[in-house]
């Protein structure tokens, strides 16, 4: 019989925290976690399927040896300890791990047998593969074809079948069912890094049972631990219109949540080269707690041209703290690091925000982008609500020069392309003209990635120097806002034209500059 165990087979990439690259089995990655940085995987999507996928273990090993993670105390015995006790997670792996097994004859790891002939490329695992999943109809990402297809090696199909669960795609892929977007596809999970991945594993283990939104009871555990994943018993359903939903049992079920019923196909030279694919069960799911959502209620999205700092204050919107709206929370992990801190846990320590995930639109195939991004959190930054609603003001200041240099980059334009078009019987550029040109200096581009750098000295010197880190931002952003300006004009040429729109438009973003941050200087001298 054909073996590949996850438990002992080398998958998983990351890096030690030597700098050197390494590739570790599953059980490796959890006893020596304290000797690993991070996951490092060239795709965000993989890195936070291992996440999502040790995490439901840890929830599993830890809730069968009765650890309450919502006791602070208990929580911080376990992050003090420094790493995973090796004695208890041996006696897990020893008895599941027959489950770990990718090509297991009875229950293959994350998979099912599936009796029907159709099978199609195991291009279909993963998104970004041209003519895949993600539906690309040409090659952005790699030179492979639908005709071609590709062979996948064991470890290859290990990494690609966690985020075919995770961020599987939805519409036509395989045979007759129509297949839905995995419940995060179309979001951005968020995840608090310690010192090595130990602690990132340990900081981003939710308070089990006691997770906002996620009903757990005595049926939830992980897909590799029960005996009959796809089926609907004992399950609570929910009618949408013509959709049957289900809902998680708790939070390990909603992690390994069976969307689609997945089984890898080895031909004989040990490669995947096809798989089957049947749709599973449909997830009822309003929150995820790794996702931040706004004021709207709305999750974070990767979006095209939007740096992911920008979000920055949503990710520390703890509820009614920035806005009595009921909607916006942070992430779960980030939520539970705020009330380890308040409890006087962990007050000196500097972490880091990652945010990670993939652009697509919803209910379509093709992906855009793959994001990753990261930036610090002061555990004193939490300590302190006043703090946190000047990092909200920053960025609204920020987004609001953001729109004063679009106005200035827009008279540029409009000056260069008809030199009367101010003018009440001026000649109007052409809109499209006009976007176009706009759009080609970028100047919005320019100012937020000048921003970027001081964006993150503002966080790390707020709390120990709230007067000058506030002042220092603001000169920060007029300095971004002319130097963008100014690199309009210079990507714009050296013609007459050019030299007379560049003399207005500096006149619309001084006179707006001085009237905005004024007002921000006496607002700070006020308090």
């Amino acid at each position: 019989m054909a073996s590949y165990n996850l438990l002992e087979e080398k998958w998983i990439d990351c890096m030690g925290i030597d700098g050197k690259n390494q590739t570790v089995s599953l059980t490796d990655l959890i006893l020596n976690a304290h000797h690993i940085e991070s996951l490092s995987s060239a795709f965000p999507i993989i890195n936070n399927s291992v996440i999502f996928l040790v995490e439901a273990l840890l929830l599993s090993v830890y809730s069968k040896h009765g650890i309450v993670l919502a006791d602070h105390d208990n929580w911080m015995n376990l992050f003090e300890e420094g790493n995973f006790e090796e004695s208890l997670f041996l006696d897990y792996f020893q008895s599941w791990k027959h489950r770990f097994n990718l090509f297991d004859e009875h229950f293959p790891f994350f998979q099912t047998h599936i009796a029907e002939e159709k099978e199609g490329t195991a291009m279909k695992l993963m998104p970004h593969f041209s003519g895949g999943t993600g539906g690309n109809t040409f090659t952005i990402f790699d030179h492979h074809t639908l005709d071609e297809g590709l062979a996948l090696t064991p470890k290859q199909a290990a990494q690609f079948l966690l985020p075919a669960h995770y961020y599987g795609a939805g519409g036509r892929l395989i045979g007759k069912d129509y297949f839905s977007d995995s419940s995060i596809a179309n979001g951005l999970s968020f995840f608090i890094e310690g010192k090595n991945l130990f602690e990132t594993l340990l900081l981003n283990l939710l308070p089990y049972p006691e997770v906002d939104d996620v009903r757990s009871g005595e049926y939830d555990r992980p897909i590799w631990e029960s005996e009959y994943p796809f089926s609907v018993d004992d399950r609570m359903l929910v009618k949408e219109e013509k959709k049957t939903l289900y809902i998680p049992f708790g939070l390990m079920d909603m992690l390994t949540w069976p969307g689609r019923m997945i089984e890898l196909i080895r031909d004989s030279d040990s490669l995947i080269r096809n798989i089957r694919m049947r749709a599973g069960l449909r997830i009822k799911q309003d929150y995820f707690p790794w996702f931040a959502y706004n004021r709207k209620g709305n999750f974070i999205r990767a979006r095209e041209g939007r740096l992911l700092w920008r979000d920055y204050d949503i990710l520390l919107q703890f509820r009614k703290m920035i806005s009595p709206d009921e909607d916006n929370r942070p992430p779960q992990a980030i939520d539970h690091l705020k009330e380890l801190v308040d409890n006087r846990y962990l007050e000196d320590r500097i972490f880091v925000i990652r945010g990670a995930g993939m652009a697509k639109d919803s209910g379509k195939q093709k992906v855009h982008f793959y994001v990753e991004a990261a930036f610090p959190i002061p555990a004193a930054l939490l300590e302190n609500s006043d703090l946190i609603r000047d990092i909200s003001e920053c960025l609204n200041k920020a987004e609001k020069i953001r729109r004063i240099l679009y106005g200035a980059t827009a008279a540029l334009v409009d000056r260069i392309l008809s030199f009367n078009s101010d003018q009440k019987e001026g000649r109007k550029p052409d809109k499209e003209d006009r976007n176009k040109l706009i759009n080609h200096i970028n100047a919005e581009s320019v100012y937020w990635e000048a921003l970027e750098p001081k964006f993150y000295e503002l966080i790390l010197h707020l709390p120990e120097d709230r007067d000058n880190s506030l002042n220092q931002w603001q000169e920060s952003v007029q300095s971004a806002a002319w130097g963008a300006l100014e690199y309009a004009i210079r990507l714009s040429g050296e013609s007459v034209a050019v030299m007379k729109a560049s003399v207005h438009a500096r006149a619309i973003l001084g006179k707006n500059l001085n009237e905005n941050l004024t007002r921000l200087r006496k607002e700070i001298a006020n308090e």
